[in-house]
């Protein structure tokens, strides 16, 4: 499976060096299924390659096997849900 960067283009080197764009910025070079359960809900809660993650999320969920790597339990859940229930907006 392709990354974000192979399917959208590369992005310029991070000149705001926050963990969260740090976090990101590396996230965008791994293949999509290779995307930690935090990864995936970041980008869907950032708003970050929707139509790409979405549907590894939704696959993870129904796979029902959570990584561990979530700040709190159901974090992917939740990021999908906001995502699904206002597919047009970050909220």
């Amino acid at each position: 499976m392709q990354s974000l960067e192979q399917i959208e283009g590369a992005w310029e080197e991070p000149q705001f060096t926050s963990s969260l764009v740090l976090r990101c910025h590396a996230a965008h070079k791994k293949p999509i299924d290779h995307l930690s359960d935090l990864e995936l809900a970041t980008f869907l809660n950032q708003d970050i390659g929707i139509k790409h993650i979405l549907p590894e999320a939704v696959r993870r969920l129904a796979q029902n096997q959570p990584d561990d790597t979530e700040v709190f339990d159901g974090q992917l859940k939740e990021a999908v849900e906001r995502r699904t229930k206002y597919p047009g907006t970050s909220q």
